[in-house]
């Protein structure tokens, strides 16, 4: 008789069939290779990943690879958060880009010189800036305790020879957080505003400044979709439900063949087509908190994290 597999056995087993799926959309079989370690990886770190929704999980894998980016913690992350299946509450995955994600691929866009600089300011460093004919920022960082954040900024260099800048005070940064719906039933907020702010700090000003650069359609759909992802964790406060994909249960306004295919393709077992509503996110760890949300679809990249 067989021996049987354990479940961080099957999932390597599930991706490793996906191979095809993951060649169709990335440059080769080394990255294949290596999307693949990454993807053990981050379920290693994170063991809550066995035991979510292994459809959703296998989708957001497949999500990530067509974006071109990795879920290492730097560019994408996979998060956890749950939804009502019938009476049942279910822990599904989810693909959410990160601030290096989206530079990588603003990087792509061939509309940049160099790599974009976004980084956010603390109380006692060194920070001047100045808008008008002659825009500028000065920033001197201290060593050791730099105090709280107070601002964050970014600025890109384009291939026109200009340079182009964004500053956000703390004040307009938390304006964005509070209009998150990363929150819990208290209204308190949770998952990355509250483990990784910086990190949020530097997504923010980046999203802000992305609607004055030129424009690329895979950062609009890459920003389009972080902004699905966390704009309506409040789906049971706010009224609207979502219906889950055919044959998935997988809440996905934007549907994806490829990823679907590859769900099948891996062996997924079909379910009705539920209406599947959202509720609170768990916050799990600092790297891999649970962000909830699935908005609308459609317009420019908004500001809402």
């Amino acid at each position: 008789m067989a021996e049987e597999r354990n479940p961080i056995q099957d999932i390597r087993a599930t991706l490793e069939k996906m191979g095809s799926q993951f060649k169709a959309v990335l440059p080769t079989q080394q990255h294949v290779d290596r999307f693949i370690r990454v993807v053990m990886t981050a379920v290693q770190q994170n063991p809550k990943l066995v035991d979510a929704d292994r459809q959703s999980f296998y989708a957001s894998c497949m999500k990530c690879a067509q974006e071109g980016l990795t879920p290492d913690g730097k560019e994408a992350v996979l998060k956890i958060y749950s939804t009502k299946r019938g009476n049942e509450w279910i822990d599904m995955v989810g693909y959410e880009p990160m601030t290096e994600g989206l530079l990588k691929k603003l990087r792509l866009s061939g509309e940049v010189i160099g790599a974009p600089r976004v980084h956010v300011v603390h109380e006692k460093d060194q920070f001047d800036f100045q808008l008008g004919d002659d825009e500028r920022i000065v920033h001197k960082p201290v060593l050791g305790d730099r105090g709280p954040v107070i601002a964050a900024y970014s600025i890109v260099k384009l291939k026109s020879g200009d340079t182009s800048r964004e500053v956000m005070s703390r004040s307009e940064i938390d304006a964005i957080m509070q209009r998150s719906k990363s929150k819990d039933k208290s209204g308190e907020i949770i998952g990355p505003w509250k483990t990784d702010y910086s990190e949020m700090c530097r997504k923010t000003v980046f999203k802000r400044h992305y609607k004055r650069l030129p424009r690329s359609s895979d950062l609009d759909n890459v920003i389009n979709e972080d902004n699905e992802l966390n704009g309506a964790a409040d789906i049971e406060r706010q009224g609207p439900q979502l219906s889950a994909v055919p044959g998935t249960g997988i809440v996905e306004p934007t549907r994806r063949p490829a990823a679907l295919a590859a769900v099948a393709a891996a062996g997924g077992t079909p379910v009705p087509n539920t209406v599947v509503e959202r509720r609170e996110p768990v916050v799990i760890d600092q790297q891999q908190d649970t962000v909830a949300g699935a908005a609308g679809v459609g317009g420019p990249p908004s500001d809402i994290i």
